[in-house]
């Protein structure tokens, strides 16, 4: 938890994913739920997932200003549960019309103008169910996917049916291995001869 905050400003963070090295490959490593390391991986996870998408946000502003395009550039949040583990969000805003948002464990969808109707669900319940509404913006890494507007009512119904509370579901899907984590651990490990 004191190590990503010693960071040197502007220094790139330490590569903070579990991980098994073969002869021949790299794999990650994820314990199981209610072993001693779980929440200590999850945590370490998501703040690289964080710290990237942080990076990767400013990024995203700066080449839509000079393109002349409105474009949200979502946040990647995080909160931590009572337990010590912690949970990833990001936002789907009735209000914004043009927005790429990070891959989340969950997602937010809120009306600014109606907050009792806020819900959260899993981010894979939203995109099964909001599959034309919510896709994939090629190019980024870590992923964002758009959203232009707000999803039908009949969209809305079935993404309210599979709302959760956050604070109290621990077990989350685990956040797949993706190619920057394997450069971030090339890059730290100088492995070059493990690197894909």
């Amino acid at each position: 938890d004191r190590g990503h905050r010693r960071l040197p400003r502007g220094a790139a963070p330490a590569f903070p994913r579990a991980v098994l090295i073969g002869s021949d490959r790299v794999e990650p490593w994820g314990p199981p739920t209610g072993h001693p390391a779980y929440n200590l991986v999850q945590h370490a996870q998501r703040l690289l997932a964080l710290f990237e998408y942080e990076r990767q946000k400013s990024v995203v502003q700066e080449l839509s200003t000079k393109a002349g395009e409105d474009v949200y550039a979502g946040s990647y949040q995080l909160v931590k549960r009572p337990d010590g583990s912690v949970w990833s969000w990001s936002a789907w805003v009735r209000q914004v019309t043009n927005a790429l948002i990070p891959e989340t464990d969950y997602v937010i969808v809120s009306d600014d103008e109606d907050t009792t109707s806020r819900f959260t669900v899993r981010w894979s319940d939203a995109v099964a169910i909001a599959a034309t509404d919510l896709t994939q913006d090629a190019g980024y890494d870590p992923p964002r996917w758009r959203y232009h507007g707000w999803p039908t009512e009949m969209t809305l119904t079935e993404l309210r049916r599979k709302a959760v509370d956050p604070s109290t579901n621990p077990n989350l899907d685990p956040t797949p291995f993706s190619v920057t984590d394997a450069r971030a651990l090339c890059s730290f490990k100088s492995a070059t001869h493990l690197c894909p």
